[in-house]
């Protein structure tokens, strides 16, 4: 009688088990935040680079050299393109040739690719032949049996697989049920080709809203994919200030995904900023109302200090596992990036300049990876913090597990509308100084700008308390702190 009880529990048990299992297992990335954090809270995001090589007329010698380059400033992950409308020409004909050599050369300068797949063939769709890519297939599994091939074919290189690209805007144009069902059968496919890949759902440029939180509430999207992904270019093709897109995106995607049994990770794979403007006073070209304000903005010098204001506020969301800063190179034209003619702004998105010559977000991403060596953890709660009452100062403090702590502080960016006769080319007067208390006494400490210049005029280290931190708009401030061994 107790063993005929126990089985019926046991069966019980079993049946309930499979009915909240995933239809595809739950795979992690070797860099997870949801698995890997430990219980202090301390954990390492993988940082990473995105370039494209686009429509196979990219040299060798430029992809090996982005690899080279990547690796210069501490990256060894590159994430970029492989175009499905490229790679099958014709339905069921495959040309593997391009992808073939780029995966090959990372194999040679240990680089592990992160690919995202995309964009339509022309032989699959009946609208608008002359730009079919970012129309659905008419049959909405091609796709997956793309991605079966693909998988298949570079399973023992490639791992993770990106699922189309930004589908909440113009590269897809159809509906997001059709997008759920392309992207379910897909994963389903990837899967079949090498069980231990990776999916990442394509990263969102829209942000929280309808397209995702289509996918993931009415279409169940999320247990399909292992890992979710945004793009964020606050100030430049993202209209808000980036001390309120980065936290508003980072926590409202989180939110979105992870509302379920087992907790994806989530991805910030492309963010940038341009060294160009449209015009004086605008951004890009699809800036609807003037939106700059001060004469450093969109130059080489704040790129650097805007690479590490969006990197920054992206770990202190405690949110995010991966970051992607987009792109390695400026171009002197549109030919480069594929495309005939196009915004600006992917022109100017590089950690070199047009001569491959170093800018100086180049530095600032070097120095990051230097800085951010080892596992740490957002640590504001275990400061005390003095500013003034209406302080614009940002000031995040990390504490990393060698007892080290980093601070990194600036001040938000102005609004248009609080500048008297703004016209984009505004000197920022502004400057605040800031006291910190950290819970233990200080043996060194020493603050840099964006691209690692010690500052000239060092703040004032007192037993526990750094004091007269200088805080501009123009730059940010990095310190590196040192604590006495108890």
């Amino acid at each position: 009688m107790f063993y005929s009880v126990l089985n019926k529990i046991l069966l019980v048990l079993l049946l309930t088990s499979a009915a909240d299992a995933r239809p595809l297992p739950l795979n992690r990335f070797e860099v997870s935040r949801q698995s890997q954090t430990d219980p202090n809270g301390y954990f390492k995001p993988l940082f990473t680079l995105g370039e494209d090589f686009a429509n196979g007329r990219v040299s060798d010698e430029r992809i090996r050299n982005d690899m080279r380059l990547a690796k210069q400033v501490g990256v060894r992950h590159l994430r970029c393109g492989f175009s499905w409308e490229e790679i099958e020409y014709e339905k069921y004909h495959f040309d593997f040739e391009n992808w073939d050599r780029i995966v090959q050369i990372a194999l040679e300068e240990g680089i592990t690719l992160i690919p995202y797949v995309s964009y339509t063939p022309y032989w699959a769709v009946t609208q608008d032949k002359d730009h079919p890519t970012a129309y659905p297939p008419n049959d909405l599994k091609d796709f997956g049996r793309f991605m079966y091939q693909i998988a298949k074919r570079y399973r023992a290189y490639i791992n993770v697989w990106e699922l189309w690209n930004e589908p909440d805007v113009e590269t897809w144009k159809g509906t997001v049920a059709q997008f759920a069902e392309m992207i379910k059968f897909a994963a389903i496919e990837t899967r079949r080709a090498n069980p231990q890949a990776i999916i990442v759902l394509g990263g969102m440029t829209q942000g929280p809203y309808e397209f995702i939180q289509g996918l993931v509430t009415i279409h169940g999207i999320n247990e399909y994919v292992d890992i979710a992904a945004f793009h964020a270019y606050p100030e430049s093709w993202h209209n808000p200030r980036t001390e309120n897109l980065l936290p508003d995106w980072s926590k409202g995607m989180a939110e979105i995904i992870n509302n379920s049994r087992e907790k994806l990770d989530l991805w910030l794979n492309e963010f940038g900023y341009p060294d160009f403007r449209f015009s004086t006073d605008k951004a890009t070209m699809w800036s609807e109302t003037p939106d700059i304000v001060y004469a450093y903005e969109h130059t080489p010098e704040y790129q650097a200090t805007q690479f590490f204001k969006i990197q920054t506020l992206a770990l202190v969301s405690e949110a995010v596992s991966l970051t992607t800063w987009y792109r390695i190179n400026d171009f002197a034209d549109f030919q480069h990036v594929g495309q005939e003619e196009a915004d600006e702004v992917n022109l100017h998105l590089g950690i070199v300049d047009v001569n491959g010559h170093p800018k100086p977000v180049f530095h600032a991403i070097k120095l990051y990876n230097q800085l951010f060596d080892i596992p740490f953890r957002f640590a504001n709660r275990e400061i005390r913090l003095e500013r003034s009452d209406k302080s614009e100062a940002n000031i995040y403090a990390f504490k990393k597990t060698n007892d080290d702590w980093l601070v990194v502080g600036w001040l938000s960016g102005t609004r248009r509308e609080d500048v008297q006769h703004p016209t984009g080319l505004a000197i920022d007067h502004r400057s605040e100084s800031v006291s910190i208390e950290l819970p233990r006494a200080i043996a060194k400490a020493q603050f840099f700008n964006a691209t690692g210049k010690p500052l000239q005029e060092q703040p004032k280290v007192i037993n526990n308390s750094i004091n007269s931190i200088v805080l501009y708009g123009s730059e940010v401030v990095i310190g590196v702190i040192k604590v006495l061994v108890r």
